[in-house]
Formats: C-alpha cells, structure tokens, sequence
C-alpha cells in the first residue's frame, strides 16, 4: 500500500483560493507528496470553469 496521500479537489481549490492560511495549508499538503487522480482532475476544471464564467459574468 502507498503511503502518498490522496489529494482532493478542495486541496486545488483551496491553492487559488484568496484565504492565505487555507493556501498555505494546501500547500503544505502538496509538499509533502501525493497524487491526484483524474476524476479529481476533471472535478477541478469544472469548478473552475463555473467560478470564471461567474467572475466574468456570463
């Protein structure tokens, strides 16, 4: 069993997001090791394509 840690899509969220201490954390986290499977991936890019499309208002 791998013992690198599994990184969700809050964690991505979370680097890009404007709270300073949540980045930090997440960065940390992604420091240390991980993977990020292609589901989360996908999950990822679809958050951030509805957060962009309401920042640009469309």
């Amino acid at each position: 069993m791998s013992d690198r840690a599994f990184l969700d899509t809050n964690v991505l969220v979370y680097l890009v997001d404007d709270d300073a201490e949540k980045k930090r954390r997440e960065l940390k986290l992604c420091e240390e090791g991980g993977y990020i499977p292609t589901k989360v991936s996908n999950e990822y890019h679809n958050v951030g394509r509805k957060k962009l499309a309401n920042a640009l208002g469309d």
